[in-house]
């Protein structure tokens, strides 16, 4: 049985940072990538994390797996380039990236690890019941693909509470991507348990409900990135739009 773990995301687990002024009087560009390449990520992991539910058997449930597992690295490949052009853009402004650079890469990093592991896992699983080498590799793989979900979804909750430290940027925005954070590190717990329990007893229907709350966990994790990113997008554009009475 394989688990989930979102992406922070994802990759695309961070809202896109504001337009600010500082105080030397320069404008903080916030690049927030490229809107194409961001939402593709979100909407790949939300389609991942539909598809980890534990539904089917056999190859039907080997094929769901791997598909999961491929949409969920597919959407940390676009987060990884959305946030490459995000840094590219901010070093053309002159503006820093500070730890918001690296966190990135090893969120997005650990995203495309977690559902390459899931995959695999899937894989190993369909040859588990005639093949013990098989069966201990899914295991291994499934616990794999959970840590590095977990250590994706402490990152995004960590980035969600540094913007809501910062007061420019909307704290509902950033407690949604907190709440997204903390669901993928709890869809991580669930989606261990569910190894674990599947492990000592492949017939366990514990082993299935632990399933089901892990893709419970992250889809409402990936609901609450989409919502993140929504509402710190459209806070940007309301603090920039035109003044037209004002003349701007």
């Amino acid at each position: 049985m394989r688990r989930r773990t979102p992406r922070c995301c994802p990759p695309s687990r961070r809202p896109p940072h504001l337009h600010i002024q500082d105080d030397s009087g320069l404008q903080r560009v916030a690049p927030g990538g490229l809107p194409g390449s961001r939402k593709a990520a979100q909407y790949l992991d939300l389609a991942a994390a539909v598809a980890s539910t534990p539904v089917f058997s056999g190859v039907a449930s080997a094929a769901r797996g791997a598909t999961s597992g491929a949409l969920w690295s597919a959407s940390a490949g676009f987060s990884a380039y959305n946030n490459q052009q995000d840094v590219r853009q901010r070093h053309e402004s002159g503006e820093s990236t500070g730890a918001m650079g690296w966190s990135n890469r090893v969120a997005d990093g650990s995203s495309f690890l977690a559902g390459a592991s899931d995959a695999s896992s899937s894989v190993f699983n369909y040859f588990g019941s005639s093949s013990s080498w098989a069966a201990t590799a899914s295991t291994a793989t499934a616990y794999a693909s959970n840590a590095f979900w977990g250590v994706a979804g402490a990152i995004g909750f960590g980035q969600g509470v540094a913007n809501w430290r910062d007061s420019a940027k909307s704290k509902l925005a950033s407690g949604l991507q907190m709440a997204g954070g903390l669901l993928n590190v709890a869809g991580a717990g669930f989606g261990a348990v569910a190894a674990q329990r599947q492990s000592a007893d492949p017939n366990d229907p514990a082993a299935t409900y632990y399933g089901y709350a892990s893709a419970a966990a992250w889809t409402f994790g990936s609901l609450a990135t989409i919502a993140s990113n929504h509402i710190a997008r459209r806070a940007e554009n309301a603090q920039f739009a035109p003044d037209v009475e004002g003349g701007r």
